[in-house]
Parts: C-alpha cells; structure tokens; sequence
C-alpha cells in the first residue's frame, strides 16, 4: 500500500483542524441577538416576549439582592415593572465567553426610567452578568444579575 506524502498527509490534518474550530466557534458576540430582544421586549413592555426569552428555571438577581427563581417569578417582577414603569436601555457587551452550550456574557447598562404615576425620571447605570444556555439551538437566559454603579448605591 503506498504511503501518502507529507503534502497530502499535512493537507488532511489542516482540513480536520479546521473543521474542528469551524464547529466550535462561535460569532464574536453570541449574545447580540439575544440582547437586542431583551431590550425591545422591554421597551415593547411586552411581557410574553420577556419571559420567552428565560429558561425554565432561571434566576434573576436585582441590584437590592432580590432573586426571582423561575418563570412564573420572573412574570411577576415584570408585570409589576411594566405597571410601574417605561424602560429605555441600552447593554454594552464588555467581555464574553461561550462553550458549548453555556455562554457568559458580562457588561455595563444604562437605563432611563419613567415612573407611570409621577412622570418622575429616573437614571441608573451599573454593570450586569447574564449566563445563557442554548436550548433547541437558541441561547435563553439561565441567569442574569444586575448591580448598581457605586455612585448610586445607598
């Protein structure tokens, strides 16, 4: 049996390598997607849309330390913020990591609130970390926390 050439042999390897990496990349903001729908959603203060975008068994963390364990959980903070409260927000992406299944995004948020009965306006900005996990080919929010920028908090 002739053996093959160190050409032919290192083209082999270099398809297979790159085949490995073409399956295991990912674009260079997984998440953008993801972000963006959150955000309209919120703006949209459109509550079946939110809540689609969690898993089943997602926890959401406030900057007061609350935590919303579950879907239905996450309802209930959502209703109450959409009947409180018009939301405009925007989410920078600072650093993100993704493997497999699981992906870990963390960034900045600026948010311009207005309270529904006082018309009072309302500024925060802080820092959030969300954990998505892919479920049926389509990254869902698994956790996400939410801080305040130090000069805000009490």
């Amino acid at each position: 049996m002739p053996r093959p050439s160190p050409c032919r042999l290192l083209l082999l390897v270099a398809l297979a390598l790159h085949a490995a990496v073409a399956q295991q990349s990912q674009p260079a903001d997984a998440l953008a997607p993801l972000r963006a729908a959150w955000v309209k959603a919120l703006a949209d203060k459109n509550l079946d849309a939110s809540i689609a975008l969690y898993r089943d068994n997602a926890l959401f963390l406030t900057p007061d330390g609350s935590r919303y364990a579950g879907r239905e959980a996450i309802r209930g903070l959502y209703r109450n913020v959409f009947a409180a409260y018009t939301a405009q927000i925007t989410m920078t992406s600072r650093s993100q990591e993704c493997s497999g299944e699981l992906c870990v995004d963390d960034g900045e948020y600026s948010e311009d609130l207005l309270e529904s009965e006082t018309a009072k306006k309302i500024h925060l900005a802080g820092s959030y970390l969300l954990v998505a996990r892919r479920q049926n080919g389509t990254w869902k929010i698994a956790r996400i926390v939410w801080t305040l920028a130090p000069e805000q908090t009490p």
